[in-house]
């Protein structure tokens, strides 16, 4: 019977260091360069296709895709 009730001992303890344990801080990160040349470029493309009237995934995908890599290597890479 003692074994059992310093094992419930034991299992209350931990599990009351569980809940009373300081939570870490979640670091928030912000976003790298290549996050910011990713929403650049993207945006700068669809902005482009609209004021052409097309659909940047419709017939035009490759000329599209093509000015996207332009735009962001060269954000990238500046």
């Amino acid at each position: 019977m003692k074994k059992l009730k310093f094992l419930l001992l034991i299992v209350a303890f931990t599990f009351s260091n569980g809940i009373n344990a300081d939570q870490k801080d979640i670091e928030e990160f912000e976003d790298g360069k290549a996050s910011d040349c990713v929403r650049m470029a993207r945006e700068a493309t669809l902005q482009l296709a609209d004021f052409m009237g097309q659909d940047a995934n419709g017939a035009n995908f490759e000329s599209y895709l093509a000015v996207y890599n332009v735009l962001f290597e060269g954000c990238y890479n500046s």
